[in-house]
């Protein structure tokens, strides 16, 4: 009686499992080949991997960089202090004049004030549009509105200070445990009023 392995019309057991375990690696017959012969031929394979070390180098050196990238600063910030002086003091004297002075620019998106007692912190955002090669003249042109405000300042207000070194605002106040600190945010305010009662 002829064997399960060799009776006519049969395939011999171990084919039918070949075959099944090809199939479920997802390899085709081409790469599968490729692959063995990298594996049996080493000269073949550190060939390769030097050929892939090289390509990648030459790519990574032909890459175009600068020493030092070029960030455009769109968020500076102006301070003046008017020590003494309370929020509302503050708000009234000194960052009202200056925001009325640098909101007559089109190349300001926004502008965000805290008025704090004896302390008003104003943080701009520049125009989408300003880019590395326009921000600097915008600079001046705020330096020049800080300048022409600058007079009409109380007594005692410091120069603003003009900060378009920093490319993300923060601030950190330290103070007595027993102080009482008065911060009122009167441009939110002011903003959100008419709506409100609209």
């Amino acid at each position: 009686m002829p064997s399960l392995a060799t009776r006519p019309g049969l395939h011999p057991v171990t084919s039918g499992t070949q075959h099944a375990r090809d199939e479920s690696d997802g390899r085709s017959p081409a790469a599968s080949a490729l692959a063995l012969r990298f594996f049996e031929n080493r000269y073949l394979l550190v060939l390769g991997l030097i050929i892939i070390f090289l390509a990648g180098y030459s790519a990574l050196s032909n890459m175009p960089r600068i020493e030092d990238p070029r960030i455009t600063n769109r968020y500076p910030q102006v301070v003046t202090v008017l020590p003494g002086a309370s929020a509302e003091r503050v708000e009234a004297l000194v960052t009202d004049p200056i925001e009325d002075s640098l909101r007559e620019l089109a190349e300001i998106k926004e502008i965000n004030s805290t008025s704090s007692a004896g302390i008003s912190i104003i943080a701009i955002e520049l125009a989408d549009w300003i880019g590395p090669d326009t921000n600097q003249q915008v600079f001046s042109k705020i330096r020049d509105r800080l300048n022409d405000v600058t007079p009409q300042l109380p007594p005692g207000a410091s120069a603003p200070d003009f900060n378009d070194k920093t490319s993300a605002v923060a601030f950190s106040m330290i103070v007595h445990p027993g102080a009482r600190i008065e911060t009122h945010t009167f441009g939110t305010r002011r903003q959100l009023r008419p709506r409100l009662l609209g």
